[in-house]
């Protein structure tokens, strides 16, 4: 490593044992600053960055899958032993540029005023320059104030700047300089960064020498060593050893394990005598720091193939699908493997038997929404309920609302600040939801792998712990054109990094899993990676359903196979389907055609159960509404309404109540003068979420893979029950029925002015092939048409579609409301020109001809937002959105659950919610819900009243993330309904 301009190697010893003043001096603190090293004082430097080596190393040897470890140690160009020593350096050196005056002459709890006079002249070290002291103080984004930034000057022995290169040979130091999760931007302080930088740690370059210098002799780790990334998967090295140094450093980093290192180093065990004694500071502090890296992160977890069989399939037959995963297992199953599957085969149990191929490998599962995430963490947790210890098949739950406090007596530990996601003491370190990529098994919403694909803080170990995991990503066809792009930026990374991937779905159009495919190989050979495939062999690739496509191959092979099984066996067929396609000339009359079909289809079916899906909030409310006041409708069914502006209790007890009274509980009963029928008016959250079955839909006309989707819902539970015991319903021989109602304009075309949320241009083309194929066929074999029909909508590959429809959107800026039409025009400017290509899977991979290689502007820009999951955009029918907490201080607000009891919103003042603890906050989390930013300016007067003039700094982290809303201020503005949640006032 170059310092100064001097090289250092593993071979030299500065160190005179004979010479107290060649050593490192143990006053120089790395935390916990106190008047003085010791138990009762600061824990010095040296010994937290041996912690963070022992830690590095117990990581790389037990939580690393081993073909992680040896594509990292690949694109090192180094084999495994030299990794991780080569880990360990970089774990050893990230705190560096701590020795610089602004960190050690900051005040120390217990000093007085004079131990910075004392740590001077003992130290001989000169103190901060008043000038420049002063000059940070007044910036607190500076970043001579990072001791982060100052480690990367350290180690490098030059300043960083946005020209300089990530993949040379000071690669380590360049991680390093980000074990905080972000780069920070030089430009904007050049003047203080280059002269005042050089005046900041003039007098420091010995006490940074020595330590450095026992780092390397007490690891063994020669300079030499430290190759360029210059192989063409250096992305893998630099951004999983960046997410391994953010891992180590934290775990080592806990107030419980400083405790201990000052507690030995009281007993007289210390690293700064020499590199004899440093090797055994790390020796005798292996046993505690692995011991807390197992308590910390958890049992490992992992289920044997023959135990996965048996808890999945127990005594039946594997269907078609499981029978080629277990197949799948005697060969080297390495890979992509997409499964397009009817509902109901046997897809979820198929994608664990696949995992349970490698017992070494995480399980990530990812679901399309919060209710399936939540169905599927009770679905795996029956996995571990089968075995003798359950203990052996750790879950945790990762979503934006998970609800972490299980028990009213709420465990305390030590350091753990607000307990966020766990009811298991053991694995309260995945509090903060960026840890919980890192967990052994993992149940989430597919936006926490999404995310991984967005520029954000945190970036690389959000990466390292997808890569670490079998990943499998359910029910992709409900994903949109935003989701699919940001999938395949992943499938790249994925492909780079060796990941196994298993994609489950239901009919996928054939442009999709091109990209797919394409992105996967691509990644796998490290080759450039053209959307439009650039004249590749896989132009004439089309999916097919059922069937199966796998992508294998290894990058050291330079070749990769891709093949298309269908299944050997017979797959479950659904019902023809009768469609009723309605045209209807704006927004109002398209709420007006279900109204009206609502209540034709109730008189008629009495006992059936029927579905209303729409496209937006403000339909769904509106549509509900009307029903739930028509005595015709009220007479024979209950309307139940769903969707996101509701607050969590209220959509979790109508989610409830619909699968209770539709699902296959119910129908099994029938229905009679205690059990009425439902009338569900939902938006998308009802398309995929929820089990339950209706005999009639009636839905705004969406994409093919929606409609699809939600005709699932339609004699769901066909063929699962005996005849007589469907009650009154619609006889087994008759048809399914749908009716799509779509906004159309003068010339009898989809229009964007009912197009919301989604792409015009994919409706127009999915109503295109529907209208055709009822022209022959007026009941249709929807089995035997999903395939055409996706692939006629989605004809061209998403990128392309982007374009197309940008410019349909804004040609037709005159034509609607000046206002909408911007805010629309926009997100598809947002959507199609802030792709995600290179913002996190691709930075560093090497350069085109005739491009720069990737430099420090470009983790600058990485890394500079927020990793707050709330803020980020993985959906692009999703609308901005930032989280309230309601309650009514005027006591009258209030909600009906699903048995149409009366639920009161609490009755607080602001003094209470800003005193409340974690556990009284989660009392209150049913109370939250998502107001979409288009409301925000409409209510901020009301935000403002609600503060009364406080500081929104409550005790609790998670409360933090939402803005109290008193409803008592909304008036006239917007109001809660009863039955269909927030909605704004039209007076």
């Amino acid at each position: 490593m170059v310092h100064s301009g001097r090289v250092l190697t593993g071979t030299e010893e500065l160190n005179d044992l004979g010479d107290a003043s060649r050593r490192p001096d143990p006053r120089l603190h790395g935390k916990d600053p106190g008047p003085r090293p010791g138990r009762d004082g600061s824990y010095p430097l040296l010994c937290h960055l041996l912690d963070t080596a022992v830690v590095m190393q117990h990581l790389w040897d037990t939580r690393v899958r081993p073909e992680l470890r040896s594509a990292i140690s690949r694109a090192a160009d180094v084999d495994a032993d030299q990794m991780r020593k080569l880990l360990a350096y970089a774990a050893a050196i990230h705190d560096l540029g701590k020795l610089n005056p602004y960190f050690q002459f900051q005040e120390r709890r217990g000093s007085g005023f004079d131990f910075a006079d004392e740590l001077a002249s003992g130290v001989r070290l000169p103190k901060t320059p008043g000038t420049l002291r002063s000059a940070m103080d007044s910036d607190p984004l500076h970043p001579l104030r990072r001791h982060e930034f100052l480690t990367h000057r350290m180690v490098t022995g030059s300043w960083a700047e946005n020209t300089t290169s990530v993949r040379g040979a000071g690669w380590i130091g360049v991680v390093a300089g980000g074990h905080h999760g972000h780069w920070r931007a030089p430009e904007t302080h050049l003047g203080w960064v280059g002269n005042g930088g050089d005046e900041l740690l003039e007098g420091w370059e010995e006490p940074h020498t020595l330590v450095h210098q026992r780092v390397l002799t007490t690891l063994g780790v020669d300079a030499d060593e430290v190759r360029p990334l210059s192989s063409s998967h250096g992305a893998v090295a630099f951004a999983c050893t960046s997410g391994l140094l953010t891992l180590a450093d934290w775990i080592a980093s806990d107030d419980t394990q400083v405790r201990s290192g000052k507690e030995l180093w009281s007993t007289g065990v210390d690293p700064y005598t020499s590199t004899d004694t440093a090797r055994e500071w790390m020796r005798v502090r292996s046993e505690t720091l692995h011991a807390h890296v197992r308590q910390s992160l958890g049992p490992l977890g992992h289920l044997t193939r023959d135990e996965m069989e048996a808890v999945t399939l127990g005594a039946f037959q594997p269907r078609p699908l499981q029978a080629e995963a277990l197949a799948r297992q005697g060969a080297d199953d390495s890979g992509l493997w997409i499964a397009m599957y009817p509902t109901g085969d046997g897809k979820t149990e198929a994608a664990l038997l696949r995992g349970a191929a490698r017992p070494e490998e995480g399980l990530f599962f990812g679901l399309p929404t919060l209710a399936t995430t939540d169905a599927m963490e009770r679905r795996l947790q029956q996995v571990g309920a089968a075995l003798d210890d359950p203990s052996r098949f750790p879950l945790i739950k990762s979503h934006q609302q998970v609800q972490l406090v299980a028990s009213e007596d709420e465990p305390s530990f030590e350091g753990a600040n607000d307990l966020e996601c766990s009811n298991r003491p053991d694995l309260i370190w995945y509090s903060a939801a960026i840890r919980r990529l890192v967990a052994p098994n993992v149940v989430g919403t597919v936006d926490q792998a999404l995310s991984g694909a967005l520029a954000q803080r945190h970036i690389t170990l959000r990466l390292l712990g997808l890569a670490n995991h079998h990943v499998v990503l359910d029910e992709i066809h409900t994903f949109d054109h935003y989701q699919t792009e940001l999938l395949v930026e992943l499938l790249y990374w994925w492909g780079l990094t060796g990941t196994r991937v298993t994609l489950l779905s239901a009919t996928l159009p054939s442009a999709h899993m091109r990209s797919m495919v394409r992105a996967y190989r691509a990644g796998v050979l490290a080759a450039p990676l053209r959307q439009d495939g650039g004249g590749d062999d896989l132009g004439g690739l089309v999916a097919s359903f059922p069937s199966t496509v796998s992508v294998a191959g290894h990058a050291e092979d330079g070749h990769v196979d891709v093949t298309v099984r269908s299944p050997q066996g017979e797959v479950r067929r659904p019902q023809p389907t009768r469609f009723d396609v309605v045209e209807v000339m704006d927004r109002e009359a398209r709420r007006s055609a279900h109204v009206e079909w609502a209540k034709r289809t109730v008189s008629q079916h009495r006992t059936s159960p029927v579905a209303i899906v729409l496209n937006t909030v403000a339909d769904c409310a509106d549509v509900a509404r009307q029903l739930a006041s028509d005595e015709s409708v009220l007479r024979s069914h209950d309307v139940l309404c769903l969707h996101s502006a509701m607050v969590a209790g209220h959509r979790t007890s109508i989610e409830a109540a619909l699968v209770s009274r539709s699902g296959k509980g119910a129908h099994g009963c029938g229905f009679g003068p205690t059990a009425r029928p439902v009338i569900v008016v939902g938006t998308q959250v009802i398309q995929a979420s929820l089990d339950y079955d209706v005999d009639f839909m009636s839905s705004d006309l969406a994409p093919a893979p929606d409609l699809i989707q939600r005709l699932g819902r339609v004699w769901r539970f066909e063929g699962a029950l005996p005849g007589e015991f469907r009650g009154g319903r619609l006889a087994e021989s008759e048809p399914r029925t749908m009716q799509v109602v779509t906004v159309v304009d003068e010339a009898g075309q989809v229009s964007h002015r009912g197009a919301a949320p989604y792409l015009a241009a994919v409706l127009a083309r999915t109503r295109r092939s529907l209208l055709d194929r009822i022209e022959s066929e007026p009941v249709v074999d929807v089995f035997g048409f999903s395939q055409e029909w996706v692939d006629a909508a989605y004809d061209q590959d998403p990128h392309a579609l982007f374009a197309i429809e940008e410019s349909e959107a804004k040609a037709a800026l005159d034509e609607v409301l000046a206002g909408s039409a911007r805010v629309r025009a926009a997100s598809f400017s947002r959507a199609s020109l802030a792709r995600p290509s290179g913002d996190s899977t691709r930075a560093l991979l090497p350069a085109p001809r005739g491009k720069r290689s990737a430099r420090w502007c470009d983790l600058v820009a990485l890394t500079h937002r927020s990793d707050d999951e709330a803020l980020m955009r993985t959906r692009f029918i999703e609308q901005e959105a930032f989280t309230v907490l309601l309650f009514d201080s005027s006591a009258e607000a209030h909600f009906r659950d699903g048995d149409g009891q009366a639920v009161r919103f609490p009755s607080l003042d602001i003094q209470q919610l800003l005193d409340m603890t974690p556990s009284q906050h989660h009392s209150y989390e049913c109370f939250q819900m998502n107001v979409p930013l288009a409301l925000k300016t409409a209510i901020e007067p009301a935000l403002e009243k609600t503060l009364a003039g406080h500081e929104w700094k409550p005790r609790s982290a998670r409360a933090a993330a939402a803005r109290p809303l008193d409803l008592r201020h909304l008036v006239d503005i917007a109001s809660y309904h009863p039955e269909t949640g927030l909605t704004k006032d039209t007076a």
